[in-house]
């Protein structure tokens, strides 16, 4: 007796593939927006990256909004969607126009962040130096350290937030002050502010430190500058924890890069990664690099502009070593990208400038793989012609 064996058809069975893939793919990236701001009393044009806590509360400042001087807010988000405004900023001698997110302590007792405008009314910063500032849960705000005194000689216009480190102590950069006026590194720990380094120093140093820093396990401070270096094109440094300063690369302005300003991430062997302004020349899309321990170089992926983005802001490492990051300017649309380890760039959300948002800053990444961001513009379109931003969560 032949028994018959029913084929089902290959083209059946290669859509049937096809629909669970595209089915899982979907499940796997969901873009949630988890607020919109919609009253200026909250706060307009939110700013990242924003900082988390264990219980999954989100943190983070907006430029402007809040009271009638319109100089920006700090904020919480709890994890139903409740957003709760911390603090109202006034403006000198209060801070105005936070530029970076927040960080918090272990606890989640205190956040602290800084403003580059606001402080001293001192005539060497321009009449606004910037503060570094701590905010309680409670709202209460305290200034613990206001930038532009001695002439500016210990910085100002901190405009790139600030590190905590283990012990408690603040780090961060100046883009401005020091004895040239190009910018400073500092370290403000139990009410002692110490400058770390002063740029220039001499031939070949940077200038006008550009991102925020990141501090390895070994305590050593890496940032970059926008300018400056060897060549002029700026630079990716270290300072170590005696403040020694040394130059690990100096862009040459072509295909390597040109003006370096979004942070760093560091992966386990020590090589540095993150993003340039430009290549080429001033104007053309940037790239994102590799540094490694020994200075070089390597170009990840090189942006083409358009649809594709011309630069990239605020990278974050999952850990598996894929990159994540943003394109897109305030009222420009954007989007939030992936970078995997061999650079096939995939683009994970377009934002339209409507109620997804537009303009996607810095990101953070929690425990989960999740990821969060802020994106200056759109959502609510009738309390600012750009809109007032909002707060999203992408699931990858």
């Amino acid at each position: 007796m032949t028994s018959r064996v029913s084929r089902f058809p290959l083209y059946l069975i290669l859509l049937l593939a096809a629909i669970i893939l595209l089915t899982s793919f979907a499940e796997a990236q969901v873009f949630t927006v988890l607020f919109t701001f919609s009253d200026v009393s909250q706060g307009v044009q939110p700013v990242g990256p924003l900082a988390l806590d264990s219980t999954g509360n989100l943190y983070g400042m907006a430029i402007h909004g809040g009271g009638p001087g319109d100089f920006g807010t700090v904020y919480k988000l709890d994890p139903q969607g409740n957003l709760t405004v911390l603090h109202t900023f006034t403006g000198t001698p209060d801070g105005w126009r936070p530029d970076w997110g927040p960080v918090i302590d272990e606890s989640g007792a205190h956040i602290y962040g800084t403003t580059p405008f606001g402080g001293r009314t001192n005539r060497s910063c321009g009449g606004q130096c910037g503060i570094i500032f701590k905010v309680t849960q409670t709202g209460k705000e305290t200034v613990i350290y206001r930038f532009g005194r001695d002439n500016a000689m210990f910085g100002s216009f901190p405009q790139f937030g600030i590190i905590r480190d283990a012990a408690g102590g603040l780090s961060g950069t100046a883009t401005f002050g020091g004895p040239s006026d190009q910018g400073t590194v500092f370290r403000l720990a139990k009410g002692i502010f110490t400058v770390l380094h002063t740029f220039p120093t001499g031939q070949g140093d940077g200038e006008y430190p550009q991102g925020p820093l990141l501090r390895d396990a070994a305590g050593n401070l890496f940032g970059t500058t926008g300018f400056g270096g060897a060549l002029g094109h700026g630079t990716v440094y270290k300072i170590d924890p005696a403040g020694n300063e040394t130059i690990l690369y100096n862009f040459t302005g072509g295909s390597d890069g040109d003006q370096p300003w979004s942070s760093l991430v560091q992966d386990s062997a020590g090589s540095l990664y993150g993003a340039t302004f430009s290549s080429q020349f001033p104007g053309h899309p940037g790239i994102i690099y590799k540094l490694d321990t020994n200075g070089k170089e390597t170009v990840l992926y090189s942006f083409t502009g358009g649809a594709d983005g011309d630069r990239s802001d605020g990278l974050i490492r999952d850990a598996t070593g894929n990159l994540y990051g943003t394109t897109g300017f305030l009222g420009t649309g954007g989007t939030l990208f992936k970078l995997d380890l061999s650079g096939v760039k995939t683009v994970l959300h377009t934002f339209t400038g409507g109620a997804d948002g537009a303009g996607p800053g810095p990101l953070v990444q929690d425990a989960a793989g999740n990821i969060y961001g802020a994106a200056t513009g759109g959502g609510n379109l009738t309390c600012n012609p750009s809109g007032c931003g909002v707060i999203f969560k992408l699931k990858p």
